[in-house]
């Protein structure tokens, strides 16, 4: 949060391109190590994803809530592009900021895969009982790896590990409370006010609210994480929805609207956010 306040968008913008740099050779290197090592030899044991299996759905809608972002880094992305066009003074053509959400949301893609990846080759099919405790978790990872890949790759995974929770939050803190800043003007009904002193407003509540709900949930990280994910998934068709109105309403000029084999995939993926969360919604609440 300091961080954030004291540097803003320009101390974000260059602190994640360093974290983001680190994350990806040591996640890299790891993910190259494990596969030479192999899977865990008791893998075959293990049941697979059963599609047929409510429970397994439910774990499905849970890991793809944030897999590989949330929907709505769509808005993050476009209040940054807005954000570096101030701290720049260059307005970026559509092909440019189009060309920089692809690398973003394509190398988050590959990053996430890296660690579904390494997560195959380290902790499926040993066995072990995970604590539900988010330091202990944290613990019983490394020592997992260090002991698959060896005592040397202790740094390299905490560093992997350290960039990827100290990345995702500070993004995250930097994300909802510069969204929620015009979100509270239009509320309000105001035309302008000091965006500096709202941010750091709203930046506080996240804040506060983040530190209560770790208080609260601080004996179960998996209920968390799942609960975050699972909430970050139901809301996924609202934006979907959102998100292909603001791009082919009449304001958005006809050149920079997207083609129809675009909207036909939008559709779908639309269609499928929304059947899996009325899925979700009538199993949890209904049945």
């Amino acid at each position: 949060m300091a961080v954030l306040i004291i540097g803003k968008y320009a101390i974000l913008d260059k602190l994640i391109k360093f974290i983001i740099i680190i994350l990806s050779l040591t996640l890299i290197f790891a993910v190259i190590k494990g596969f030479s090592l192999g899977f865990h030899p008791d893998l075959g044991k293990v049941q697979n994803f059963d599609f047929t299996n409510v429970l397994d759905i439910a774990f499905l809608i849970a890991f793809i809530g944030w897999m590989p972002a949330p929907l709505d880094i769509s808005i993050w992305s476009s209040f940054w592009s807005v954000a570096k066009q101030k701290d720049t003074g260059y307005k970026p053509k559509m092909k440019e900021a189009l060309f920089d959400f692809n690398v973003g949301y394509i190398g988050t893609i590959v990053l996430a895969l890296g660690l579904l990846s390494l997560g195959a080759l380290v902790m499926y099919g040993t066995g072990e009982k995970f604590s539900p405790k988010g330091v202990a978790f944290a613990g019983q990872l490394i020592d997992m790896f260090t002991k698959n890949i060896g005592q040397w790759a202790n740094w390299i995974i905490a560093i992997a590990a350290l960039t990827t929770m100290f990345s995702t939050t500070t993004t995250c803190l930097d994300a909802y409370s510069r969204v929620l800043t015009p979100t509270s003007n239009l509320i309000l009904n105001k035309k302008e006010s000091k965006e500096g002193k709202v941010s750091v407003f709203w930046m506080t509540i996240v804040v506060i609210g983040t530190l209560v709900l770790l208080f609260y949930f601080s004996t179960s990280m998996k209920f968390m994480v799942d609960l975050a994910t699972t909430i970050s998934f139901v809301t996924a068709p609202f934006f979907a929805i959102l998100n292909y109105i603001v791009v082919t309403h009449k304001h958005m000029p006809q050149a920079a609207r997207p083609k129809l084999w675009l909207r036909i995939y939008a559709w779908i993926g639309i269609v499928s956010l929304s059947t899996f969360s009325l899925f979700y919604i009538i199993w949890r609440f209904l049945s």
